[in-house]
């Protein structure tokens, strides 16, 4: 839920609390109210009848009509003054039907024209029918008041968020397409809000302190790089005079391949080097590599190490795969991926290779991994049965693949390890 809609669900529920709450309030007060009006009324009209019964000395007549019912009652014998006001049920005449009723009782003593006392029972009856009409009703226009409100007030509330907070949806958009690789500058909209302002000059700030550590650190390595292109290039310039010389032993021949293995892997270092300083730089993928021949080659340079270790290498071309990669990219995606299935193998394991027009796929024995292939794709990951770490490789293989999306899924079984490159 974005931020608005969550403002909008706070306002909306905070109102019907508030809302539910007055309008239980309001109609408790109203029946306290109504109630009172009706306990005084009683007691207005209960005067007036004691009034002519004082003053006539007999009962007064009176028509009983729907809702309000009057009881005259004279005894023999004085009572003692006293009013009770009070609610009870009776049946109404008119609707046959039991009815909540406020009463009013008075009883005391009036004395005839002799001089006798006798007491009196005044019992005054109106029906709550009519006041609980009118808090139905009342109810029921407080809530299509309130209904009306949440909706003039939320869709009111809903047009200022939008106004309010659409610089801030501007700085998420400039954000989401800011690029440091590029080292272009965060353009961010001005705002008539002065905490966006605020946040604005700080991200500005951010993204100038980002662009030049950037360009300083891209500068940094590509002077590294091209300064080790050099010695390798005079080691195995020196390797290819060494090598034609016709006095070399077979120990001395030995030197000589550590020392150009050593050359090789400077040079893939430097080449890997080069390839994550273009972390959010995008690598031209012009052109298209035959990956078959790519694989073969890889093959060929790593024979010896193949034998070595007496590993069972199968081929299953499908059909032949063309991808959109430089040559050089094609050859570090494929050294790291067969790579790490010959640095990781075991003595006497297999290497299964399974080329189709859509993925590159390679099956290779190996030790039981500890953790889940996942976290394999992490530069520096290893797991704790191995030495040598293959979180490098894949850390590489995975940039290609993100860089030229693509797709990399790394699964295993047991001791079987499946590393498949979708193109």
């Amino acid at each position: 839920m974005n931020l608005l809609n969550r403002t909008i669900l706070y306002y909306v529920v905070f109102s019907i609390m508030v809302f539910a709450l007055g309008g239980y309030l309001i109609h408790r007060l109203a029946s306290v109210i109504l109630v009172r009006q009706m306990s005084q009324s009683l007691m207005f009209e209960e005067q007036l009848i004691e009034d002519k019964l004082l003053s006539f000395g007999e009962i007064p007549k009176f028509n009983t009509t729907p809702g309000h019912i009057v009881d005259i009652q004279y005894h023999e014998n004085p009572l003692r003054q006293n009013q009770v006001v009070g609610d009870t049920v009776i049946n109404n005449p008119f609707t046959q039907r039991d009815e909540d009723y406020l009463y009013l009782k008075e009883t005391g003593s009036i004395s005839d024209s002799t001089g006798f006392y006798r007491g009196y029972t005044i019992i005054i009856s109106r029906s709550f029918e009519d006041t609980n009409t009118f808090l139905a009703r009342l109810i029921m226009i407080i809530w299509l008041v309130f209904i009306l409100l949440i909706i003039v007030l939320g869709l009111f509330n809903f047009w200022i968020s939008r106004r309010v907070w659409k610089p801030f949806y501007g700085i998420l958009e400039s954000l989401s397409a800011y690029d440091p690789g590029n080292l272009q500058y965060l353009e961010l909209p001005p705002s008539e809000t002065d905490e966006f302002n605020t946040l604005n000059q700080a991200l500005t700030a951010m993204s100038e302190k980002i662009n030049r550590n950037f360009g300083e650190l891209k500068e940094l390595v590509e002077d590294i790089t091209h300064e080790i292109k050099a010695p390798v290039t005079i080691i195995r310039s020196n390797y290819e005079q060494l090598l034609q010389s016709d006095n070399l032993t077979e120990p001395n021949l030995k030197h000589l391949k550590s020392i150009n293995d050593a050359a090789a892997r400077l040079s893939r270092l430097n080449n890997t080097l080069n390839l994550i300083s273009h972390k959010n730089t995008r690598i031209s993928s012009r052109g298209e590599v035959d990956l078959i021949s790519v694989v073969h080659s890889f093959l060929l340079n790593f024979d010896d190490v193949i034998q070595s270790m007496g590993l069972r290498v199968s081929e299953q071309i499908v059909e032949k795969p063309t991808v959109p990669l430089t040559d050089d990219l094609a050859d570090i995606l494929v050294s790291n991926m067969l790579g790490n299935a010959i640095k990781h193998n075991v003595q006497g394991g297999s290497i299964h290779i399974r080329l189709t027009a859509k993925e590159f796929t390679v099956v290779n024995t190996g030790k039981v991994l500890d953790r889940h292939p996942d976290q394999m794709f992490r530069r520096h990951e290893k797991s704790e049965t191995k030495e040598k770490s293959p979180g490098l490789g894949l850390s590489i293989i995975k940039k290609i693949v993100e860089i030229h999306q693509m797709k990399i899924q790394y699964s295993t079984d047991r001791n079987m390890h499946t590393l498949t490159l979708y193109f």
